[in-house]
């Protein structure tokens, strides 16, 4: 049995949707975020590597072959304008990469033993020492639609796990650090009819607004009112979060493995689990409409048919994301 984040998190929230996804082995269609996503984390890979931002990165070939074409070249676009504006901001020169035995802790894979035939599999995007101070940091890439607030990086419970397995390394972070970025590129401004560039509400960054200001030959100081209204508009946040050896070992202990332990007893279990119904969390789940179905006891193989299906998950129990 292998285990990812994903399946311990899913879990965490609904039990119900664990059923649907892993043991039924539903899966939904990626969504846009999930590709702008990827994306991302490929184009911030590769400047890590000191590679060109899109090497390796092809549409159409690959893990970047999808459907709507068009569409998703528009989505690498902004993707690229996303990161190399994040990339601007954050000095890049200030950190270098630690290594084990000679390979950067770069999109690295994880994988630790669990026993009993378990293991835990995931994938730490960065590990970095500050030059000046010496800490060493395990980076979270996220593309979010909005940010959440910093406090919500003391509960995250993917970090102190990959941790665990960095102490294992002889890695020793003294914490983790959640690196947020908009999931969407700045919005150019409209030019009215009468030449001038609109003032409406516009989600876009004063750099932006300037820069298209300048192509149309207008006068900054005309919109000098704009980069007040704009000057709060950011691209990426930075949430960091101090982390002792004892927090990591009792998230493992207390959280983790126990949630292990209650997956491996669902596993064995022909009663589906219960379900954990509420307004926010359903509102976004996409097996929400099979289970309002179940729920009033009619048949769900047809919402069931819309979803593709896990290779050998049950027989095997070999799940991954």
């Amino acid at each position: 049995m292998k285990y990812s984040y994903s399946q311990i998190k899913t879990f965490g929230k609904c039990q119900y949707k664990w059923h649907l996804n892993y043991k039924e082995g539903l899966v939904p269609p990626p969504s846009d975020v999930m590709s702008f996503g990827k994306f991302g984390h490929k184009m911030i890979e590769n400047v890590l590597y000191g590679r060109d931002i899109l090497h390796d990165i092809v549409v159409g070939e690959g893990e970047f072959d999808m459907t709507e074409m068009q569409e998703i070249q528009d989505m690498l676009d902004d993707a690229r304008t996303v990161v190399e504006l994040f990339l601007e901001t954050l000095p890049l020169s200030d950190w270098e990469t630690v290594e084990v035995d000679g390979e950067p802790l770069i999109e690295k894979k994880l994988e630790m033993d669990l026993g009993r035939g378990t293991q835990y599999i995931g994938y730490i995007d960065w590990v970095a020492r500050h030059k000046s101070s010496g800490q060493v940091w395990l980076w979270d890439f996220k593309f979010r639609g909005s940010f959440l607030p910093d406090w919500t990086e003391e509960l995250d419970l993917q970090k102190p796990t990959y941790m665990k397995h960095l102490y294992d390394l002889g890695v020793e972070p003294i914490g983790t650090i959640s690196c947020q970025i908009k999931n969407k590129a700045p919005k150019v401004p409209a030019l009215t009819k009468k030449g001038g560039l609109s003032k409406a509400k516009i989600t876009t960054t004063w750099e932006t607004y300037y820069k298209a200001i300048i192509d149309n030959g207008l006068d900054p100081a005309d919109y000098e009112d704009m980069r007040e209204k704009l000057a709060g508009n950011t691209w990426f946040q930075l949430s960091r979060s101090f982390r002792q050896p004892e927090e990591v070992d009792r998230t493992w202990n207390e959280v983790f493995l126990r949630t292990v332990d209650k997956i491996e007893t669902q596993w064995s279990s022909d009663t589906p689990p219960p379900r954990s119904i509420d307004f926010m969390s359903c509102n976004m789940c996409q097996f929400r409409d099979i289970c309002i179905e179940d729920l009033k006891g009619r048949d769900t193989e047809d919402l069931k048919a819309l979803f593709n299906r896990r290779e050998k998950q049950h027989a095997s129990k070999d799940t991954i994301q």
